[in-house]
Parts: structure tokens; sequence; C-alpha cells
């Protein structure tokens, strides 16, 4: 493998890495230990690891034990955290839209708030089928938009 400009610092021969799938769910892989690196590029001895049926390709991430290059929030909180950063930028460049971006935020927070909190060991609802109520025109509060 290669990594321009060379492995961050924690990259040092024998530290254990995790292999996580670059697609959703980003299934962890497998773990080995980081080979010495030469320059920017590295090579593992080991077979790369598989899981479910996938081994390791391009586009997949590495990442240090115990570490993720993922937030760790379900999906369906992404449309809620997108209106939230909407709203921020609105709110700090004092536009005069920001009441319909606040209502439109207020919307997403009731919606994602009703997916989520019933959710426990007892009742276990798939929120990804409730997705498609939170992602719709406007989501970022013009009448037009989405994404």
């Amino acid at each position: 493998m290669t990594c321009s400009g060379g492995f961050p610092s924690g990259y040092t021969s024998g530290v254990l890495v995790d292999f996580i799938a670059g697609e959703s769910p980003f299934t962890p892989l497998g773990t080995l230990s980081f080979p010495t690196p030469s320059g920017t590029s590295a090579t593992f001895a080991n077979p790369l690891p598989s899981a479910q049926g996938r081994s390791v390709q391009v586009g997949d991430w590495l990442a240090l034990t115990g570490t993720s290059p993922f937030i760790g929030l379900p999906q369906e909180v992404f449309p809620f955290v997108a209106q939230w950063m909407a709203t921020k930028v609105l709110e700090i460049k004092r536009d005069p839209g920001i009441e319909i971006t606040q209502a439109k935020y207020k919307e997403v927070q009731r919606q994602v708030t009703s997916i989520l909190a019933p959710r426990s060991l007892g009742n276990r609802k798939t929120p990804g089928s409730m997705l498609g109520q939170i992602v719709g025109p406007g989501i970022w509060g013009w009448p037009s938009g989405g994404f």
C-alpha cells in the first residue's frame, strides 16, 4: 500500500491496524501488524483479512486499532447534523433566511428523535426504513433544496 506524503507518525512497525470496508456499513475486515514502512509504501506479508465474504480492496480504510475514520453516529442522524450545520452557518453570517432554516432544523430534530428514541433492547425498530421521512425536498431550509 502507498500513502502520499508518507504515513502518519502513529503507523510504525508492529503497531496493530484495522482494515475497514470503505462502504456502509463499514465492516471491520480484520487486524494485522503494520509492516516496516519504506518511504511512502508498506507491504503486508500476511494475507490481507476478509470478513463476510469480502476482502480488502482499493477504497477501504486502515486505522490504528481502537480508532475509526468514521463518525460514531447512525446514518439516520446525518440529515440532522447537516441541517444543524446549515443553521449554524446562516446564524454566523446573520442571514435573514435563518428563520426558515431554524424551522427545518426543529422539524428534522423531531423526526430523528421520533425514530431513535423508541429504540431499546425490547423494541428493535429499524430506523433505516424511516430515513425517507427525514430526507426530502427542502432539507437545508431552501424551498428546492435537498441532498
